[in-house]
């Protein structure tokens, strides 16, 4: 790598820097400027901020070895981890979110439960879930830009991860949510550019015939003819295939099983709120329920470059690298393209300036809303309730640096990205998916329903990951879901329903859909005035024709890479025509509150 990029990259980082030392004090102003930014900030910027932190290296490097070794079929993969939260989040989960003024999703907890035990009992359980998932992502992500970053520096990938991790750090802890948006804002135009860039540049370089042909050769080489054909077969098809082979740690199974479970997953995932931790904190911080619903509504495009890179990556990796179908091959295939390509001076720079940024915005927001919960619903609620603000700023920059740490120390026992990914969404992601979608939809389900639901789910978790490392997540998540439902039912039926005023008020406050029918006579009758902005059946018209406009726009930033006009054609106009219907069912009715 020529000096110059070098120089890009370093200046990069210390532009990074240099934000969080500046924030440093308006971030230390009060709890709720530290971890929501004082609710101040426009909901474009909280949305941006919001989408690209999805935008991981990690994800992305997995992302494009699924497109390697499955093409466009493989986008079916992602309901696993609520790729269609756009939908959801502009049509209403954004605005019930927001209308709950707490500073976490555990605080949340007492405005659904009530402040008695039952209410701190689930506040108690999602901080630890919270903490749980926070240290898995960290882990998650070191292992990905310890991969990523090896490849470009003679260091080997963990000493990799653990300075980049740890320069990372220090900016967040510094800045708190101020420079976690701010950098982000600044990341998505870096990452944005670059992806378009790497997209055209593939567009230009490759067509589809060669393309297939290499996939066709790749897939033959080492592999059975009945599983080769199978997939290359249908590698440029926008539909899945039921009896497409797919490899899980380089054993082949059906790709049907695992489609049906992701769907499922995704759906009840967003349904039963923004899917990350740090998309509930970004909704927490908008202004209004307005804006948060708009937040939503653009969400999902800021992501349209990334899908359109990662299969220019993935073409270009066909291309020019020799193929080889294997989960750890493919995983590589970013960085090995970084390498392969002559780029001119300073363009390589600004790409991995790019994919820094892309790892930078998920870890900010991970360590950001991982320190919140530690604080708010930890140290502060148990150990030093009469605290004040300057010791709570300190007790969150510990709370950061210990959370970095322990993800690390995991990380460093993983070896593939897909791996730990694949544990986080389908086996960590099955045991608190009934409970959490629950609370919004059925008023007699109860704090203690949400607290036995996840832990009976945590225990099954531990067991089978302690004692039956090998099973796959077809058998898992339905072993974790369905043990988290039963318990959630006994230990709603067992025990009382939850205060009809604390209910009321929810009811008042949030306007949920779903079975809240006798709460809803009991507001109507106490305060005859009370209208909810929009009818629950309007707001899931809205989520389905999302879904359309989502996945046809994502859909087609992958195909128009391939030069596969025809599909990308009617793909377009069916997202022109969901727009065009959610104009007058969802813009013209938006809160306005």
């Amino acid at each position: 790598m020529h000096v110059i990029d070098q120089i890009i990259i370093v200046l990069y980082v210390a532009s990074l820097l240099v934000i969080g030392w500046c924030l440093r004090r308006r971030a230390a102003g009060s709890e709720e400027s530290y971890f929501l930014a004082n609710r101040g900030l426009p909901w474009w910027i909280l949305s941006m901020s919001g989408a690209v932190s999805t935008y991981d290296i990690t994800g992305t490097m997995w992302v494009i070895s699924l497109l390697y070794l499955y093409g466009v079929r493989s986008m079916w993969v992602h309901w696993l981890w609520g790729f269609m939260m756009g939908a959801f989040l502009m049509s209403y989960t954004g605005k019930w979110v927001r209308r709950s003024k707490v500073i976490t999703g555990a605080q949340w907890m007492r405005t659904r439960f009530g402040a008695g035990r039952e209410g701190e009992a689930a506040r108690g359980v999602m901080t630890f879930m919270a903490v749980l998932f926070s240290v898995s992502v960290i882990a998650y992500a070191f292992t990905g830009i310890g991969k990523f970053a090896s490849f470009f520096v003679p260091w080997s990938p963990r000493t990799c991860g653990v300075v980049i991790i740890g320069v990372t750090t220090i900016y967040v802890v510094l800045g708190g949510l101020y420079s976690v948006v701010i950098t982000d804002v600044i990341q998505t135009v870096i990452l944005t550019g670059a992806a378009i860039g790497l997209a055209i540049f593939a567009f230009l370089k490759t067509d589809a015939a060669g393309v297939l042909e290499k996939v066709a050769a790749g897939w033959r080489t080492g592999w059975p003819a009945s599983v080769a054909d199978k997939v290359a077969g249908g590698w440029d098809s926008i539909w899945p295939s039921w009896d497409m082979p797919f490899l899980v740690q380089n054993s082949v199974y059906i790709f049907g099983p695992f489609l049906v479970i992701w769907i499922l997953k995704g759906v009840l995932l967003n349904a039963g709120g923004p899917a990350q931790l740090y998309d509930f904190q970004r909704f927490l911080s908008m202004r209004s329920a307005r804006d948060a619903s708009k937040a939503g509504g653009l969400w999902s495009f800021f992501l349209l470059s990334r899908w359109a890179m990662c299969m220019g990556v993935a073409v270009l990796g066909l291309t020019l690298l020799e193929p080889v179908f294997s989960v750890e091959h493919a995983e590589g295939v970013l960085p090995e393209i970084l390498q392969r390509i002559h780029f001119p001076i300073g363009v390589r720079g600004i790409i991995l300036a790019g994919f820094f940024a892309a790892f930078m915005s998920t870890f900010d927001s991970t360590v950001n809303v991982a320190a919140s919960y530690i604080v708010e619903d930890f140290y502060k609620r148990f150990l030093r309730p009469k605290a004040r603000r300057r010791e709570l700023i300190y007790a969150g920059y510990a709370a950061s640096v210990s959370v970095v740490a322990i993800g690390i120390v995991i990380g460093l026992g993983q070896k593939t990205i897909a791996g730990i990914w694949l544990w986080i969404m389908m086996a960590y992601g099955a045991v608190a998916l009934i409970p959490n979608f629950l609370r919004w939809y059925w008023w007699r389900f109860n704090g203690w329903g949400y607290t036995w639901g996840t832990m009976g789910g945590v225990v099954v978790l531990f067991v089978l990951t302690l004692f039956f490392p090998d099973w796959k997540e077809t058998r898992t998540f339905p072993i974790i879901a369905s043990t988290s439902l039963v318990c959630s039912l006994l230990g709603t039926f067992l025990t009382k329903a939850t205060d009809r005023s604390v209910l009321e008020r929810f009811y008042r406050e949030v306007q949920p859909g779903g079975r809240w029918a006798s709460v809803a006579r009991s507001v109507a009758q106490k305060s005859p005035d009370f209208k909810k902005d929009s009818t629950f059946g309007v707001e899931l018209l809205n989520t389905f024709l999302g879904i359309i406009l989502i996945m046809c726009l994502y859909l087609a930033s992958v195909t128009v890479v391939l030069h596969m006009f025809s599909t990308v054609l009617p793909l377009l106009g069916v997202s022109a025509v969901s727009s065009g219907i959610m104009y007058f069912t969802w813009y013209k009715k938006l809160p306005t509150d």
